[in-house]
């Protein structure tokens, strides 16, 4: 049997916080949540912790020591299960019945350590960050339909739906951007430069899968310029990006000259494809929408480029012990917005026939606010596709409410600045509620 330990502390104390003091010397906490999100790398296994759940980072490894690291990987689990789990722990230990004279095996509960009050952890259960964004858009949509009955027709939905996909896709890569700690204030204009871009080349002859393609590569090379002068300079994104906004703001008006853009021949396959429907009900851009989103949501959560995102997001200092590439970790971020906006921009074209001066510029703001309504915080370390893509319904709910309402068209730029004036104070109550509760935690956790 297990002998019962000397040592007077409660088990907590040998937890992961002094585990991985032992073992790399190197502990760090973030500032933003007063030093509740603990980050704490170890040199050796490369263990990175990131908001509050500790992950073996097998990816950020290559070559014999990733394949030593999963060799001792099976042994380590129930280390890092022990860790990670907050109520008290149970333990498997061989004894051998003695009335019996067999070995089997049974489990029991953890006994209580000599000198220590036995500690009796609350199961917490937490929702996730989605559900909030969910119930507030079903309360949007009935108190719209409250207000101008049938508002709430599957046939208008859908609708809203679809006017709302292609600001949604930005809101995606959005979540990646603001993950990293960065803000880029260009993409409604790299949204509209692609889409113009695609549709001067589809005017000269261009077949209109290849003009879209370069739509496609016009946003992502317009999201490397961002993050070249981002990296090279040292700057925030959002300074950078801000300059940037106006630069491709003037190119667009030189360009465009004020005029509406449209593409002469709209037989061919690529327009009946992103204008079609699937059964004659759904349509294909929001088939593709959904697409992204599950793309995204597997990208930020299950890959390594995920995990560097958020581990750069959350403490950069600790992800340079790391080993994560930081630089290149933000410039590729950019690069993906840029595509991204590329992308949205030429399927905009192709379901429209077209573009207007200066349209889905605001998109970007757009999807910043759509982003952090939907759960990702501008603090960085973690994100929600998923809470994005419902934050952005919820703004076009707005948006679309006030119109109906008889609210002039006009106002659209004042309700999309309080938007983005709400979402921020969105996100600092929020902040606010977790660093509460971190410390109510510390306040009560026995000594």
């Amino acid at each position: 049997m297990a002998g019962n330990r000397t040592t007077g502390r409660p088990a907590r104390r040998s937890g992961a916080r002094h585990r991985c003091w032992r073992q790399a010397g190197d502990l760090r906490s973030d500032q933003a949540d007063r030093g509740q999100r603990l980050h704490c790398v170890v040199q050796l296994q490369r263990t990175l912790r990131i908001g509050g759940t500790e992950r073996p980072s097998a990816r950020l490894l290559q070559g014999r020591a990733r394949r030593r690291y999963l060799r001792n990987r099976h042994g380590q689990r129930e280390h890092f299960a022990a860790d990670h789990h907050r109520q008290g722990t149970t333990r498997r230990t061989a004894v051998e019945d003695a009335s019996r004279g067999n070995g089997m095996m049974r489990t029991d509960p953890a006994v209580s350590l000599a000198g220590s009050a036995a500690r009796t952890a609350r199961r917490r259960f937490h929702l996730p960050r989605e559900i909030t964004a969910i119930v507030a858009l079903v309360v949007l949509v009935a108190a719209v339909d409250f207000l101008r009955p049938g508002f709430a027709d599957p046939t208008n939905l859908l609708s809203l739906l679809v006017t709302a996909s292609f600001a949604g896709m930005l809101a995606l890569g959005m979540v990646f951007v603001l993950a990293i700690r960065e803000i880029d204030l260009s993409a409604g204009w790299m949204f509209h430069l692609a889409a113009m871009f695609a549709v001067l080349l589809m005017v000269d002859g261009i077949n209109p899968w290849l003009a879209a393609l370069a739509g496609v590569g016009l946003g992502a090379g317009l999201g490397l310029l961002n993050g070249l002068l981002v990296t090279t300079l040292r700057l925030p994104a959002i300074i950078v990006t801000l300059g940037t906004y106006l630069m491709f703001d003037g190119l667009a008006a030189v360009i465009g000259k004020g005029h509406a853009l449209t593409a002469v021949d709209q037989s061919g396959g690529f327009f009946s494809i992103i204008q079609g429907k699937v059964f004659g009900v759904v349509p294909i851009v929001l088939l593709v929408l959904t697409a992204m989103i599950l793309a995204m949501h597997v990208a930020l959560h299950r890959t390594r480029f995920g995990y560097r995102v958020q581990a750069v997001g959350s403490n950069p200092e600790a992800a340079i012990h790391a080993g994560i590439p930081v630089t290149w970790t933000r410039l590729q971020t950019l690069v993906l917005m840029g595509a991204i906006s590329g992308l949205s921009g030429v399927i905009y074209v192709g379901f429209r026939g077209g573009i207007d001066a200066g349209e889905g510029s605001d998109f970007g703001l757009l999807a910043i606010v759509a982003a952090i309504v939907g759960g990702t915080s501008i603090s960085g370390g973690h994100g929600s596709v998923i809470g994005a893509a419902i934050g952005m319904m919820i703004v076009q709910v707005i948006l679309s409410g006030l119109v109906l309402s008889g609210v002039d068209a006009s106002w659209a730029t004042f309700v999309t600045g309080a938007l983005v004036l709400l979402a921020l104070l969105l996100d600092r109550l929020m902040r606010w509620q977790r660093a509460w509760r971190a410390e109510r935690r510390q306040k009560l956790r026995p000594n």
